[in-house]
């Protein structure tokens, strides 16, 4: 009898005209591109979406592929014909090149597969800063060691400052010889004791936006 009924029920939407709409978001894109600067700390990217279903859907899960991704909203629900848009946010954490990072979205929407949404950044290095941490061994001679900035083309961007650890590590800036490159010569006090520290590069850039890269030092 049920299996009769769900049938008679079946034809009367058909005949009648109604359509039996499963709930579901629908996606204006599935992928965000997204080009930088690499003295960009995160980046920022939207996906909206739309239920175009009858009935509320749960979002249960949205799982990024790696932990430097936060999502700003991972379990919401959203209502028939209801719009929005799952924020996220990119830690670039100082790479450079293509970064390409994934998010699963799973729903309550019977028969619904989780949605694949993919967010790509291209990181330009306009401002490269060789290396980017320097090590020294504990007992070792505490010997001075270069940082090596280049900004490109020149004029893009200057270096205006560094904001060093109040003790410990000595820092020393000084022009390069071309034009836009800067060397820094960093010495530790003393390697009789493990430490780290940080140093920040600070620099403005040629439309007056300051930004800045970190060096990290570690006596270890």
């Amino acid at each position: 009898m049920r299996v009769i009924r769900t049938l008679i029920l079946a034809c009367l939407a058909v005949t009648t005209g109604l359509r039996c709409v499963a709930s579901e978001l629908e996606w204006a894109r599935d992928r965000v591109r997204l080009t930088v600067d690499n003295t960009v700390e995160a980046v920022h990217a939207s996906f909206p979406y739309r239920n175009t279903g009858s009935k509320a859907v749960r979002v249960l899960v949205a799982r990024p592929s790696c932990d430097c991704v936060v999502v700003g909203n991972a379990s919401f629900v959203v209502g028939p014909g209801k719009t929005g848009a799952l924020d996220v946010t990119l830690r670039l954490m100082g790479q450079v090149g293509s970064v390409r990072k994934e998010l699963w979205v799973a729903t309550d929407a019977p028969d619904a597969s989780p949605q694949r949404l993919e967010l790509d950044v291209e990181v330009r290095e306009r401002i490269a800063v060789r290396p980017r941490m320097l090590f020294w061994t504990r007992g070792e001679t505490s010997e001075p060691k270069l940082v090596t900035v280049t900004v490109s083309p020149p004029g893009a961007a200057r270096l205006v400052g560094v904001r060093g650890p109040a003790s410990g590590f000595a820092i020393a800036t000084r022009p390069g010889k071309e034009g836009g490159t800067w060397q820094l010569r960093i010495r530790p006090s003393d390697t009789r004791e493990r430490r780290s520290a940080v140093a920040a590069l600070e620099f403005a850039g040629a439309d007056g936006v300051p930004s800045h890269l970190d060096v990290y030092l570690v006596v270890r």
